[in-house]
Order: C-alpha cells, then structure tokens, then sequence
C-alpha cells in the first residue's frame, strides 16, 4: 500500500491533470520501475488535498499557486507499507525516479514542493477489503496483480491451480 497525498493550493491541478499523475505514480509500482517488484494497481492510492490560500501556508505566506505574494509550493506525503526499501541505493533510486515522473506537474508551473516517504510500518495492521494482503511475490499477490483486485475463497484457489498448471 503505497499512499500518496498531495497537499496543493485549491484549483492547482485539473482533473485531467490529477489522473495523469495518479495513473503515472500507479505506473512506478506496477511497472517495475521503483522498487524491483510489481505491485497490483490497486494497492496504489494518490488523492489530492486542496487547501484554499488560507489554510495552507509555507514559510508563513498563503500558498496560493499563482505566484504574486502567496508562496508557490506543493507538499507530497508517501507512505510505504506493502514494500519497503531494501538499502540506501534502492531509497536514492526511488527518490530520483519519483522526482522524474512528478516534474512534468511541477517543474512548468514554477512550483517548490517538498517530499516526505515514510517507509515503515506494521504491516500486520493492514487490510484489502479485510482481507490480510497475500505474500510478497506469492502466487496469490500475483493473481491480485493480475485481476487487479482482492481475490480470496474458491476463486483464489481456482486461480492459483491454473497458475500452477501454467509453470
């Protein structure tokens, strides 16, 4: 389960512009590209924050995201409990490929933006539609993967027999 919460001034991103940076987040976890494993789709949460300029500031000013005297600025919280970082390197690399793939929203507009991972958790605390979410690497995380969604009971055995059947 990574989450990702960004705070921005009210009216920053369009709705266009907010599936295109949850679709390109998501797209870092499935597609291998963070942290050497691929996650199913929906373990990856991206929701947007909207504060108006007089509930957000930065350095004491109103972020308001348009320039002038309000403060320019977007503030990025990740939380990391489905996987976390196996060494300093893997945490270096995710910070530069995250950089990567939010420019695109951030660097055109002239925006500061601050980002905060907390990799750590209890894992034993987490749930999918109640659900304990299967193995890393199992079979079962890989038929999650591939339905993109909880998968238990018969279903879940059906799956894993023809995945074995497969091998």
């Amino acid at each position: 389960m990574p989450l990702h919460r960004w705070i921005t001034p009210k009216g920053l991103y369009t709705p266009a512009e907010k599936a295109g940076i949850a679709n390109a987040i998501t797209d870092l976890y499935y597609e291998q590209k963070l942290l050497k494993v691929s996650l199913p789709r929906f373990y990856v949460v991206v929701y947007f924050d909207e504060k108006e300029a007089h509930d957000f500031y930065h350095g004491g000013r109103p972020v308001t995201g348009a320039g002038g005297d309000g403060a320019n600025f977007v503030n990025i919280h990740v939380e990391h409990l489905a996987r976390t970082f196996s060494g300093e390197a893997s945490k270096k690399g995710f910070m530069n490929a995250y950089k990567a793939t939010v420019e695109p929203w951030i660097k055109g507009r002239g925006l500061d933006w601050e980002l905060l991972v907390i990799d750590a958790g209890d894992i034993s605390l987490w749930r999918e539609n109640g659900e304990v979410p299967p193995a890393a690497e199992s079979v079962e995380e890989k038929i999650w993967r591939e339905k993109n969604r909880v998968v238990v009971g018969e279903e879940l055995e059906s799956c894993a027999a023809v995945m074995s059947q497969k091998v």
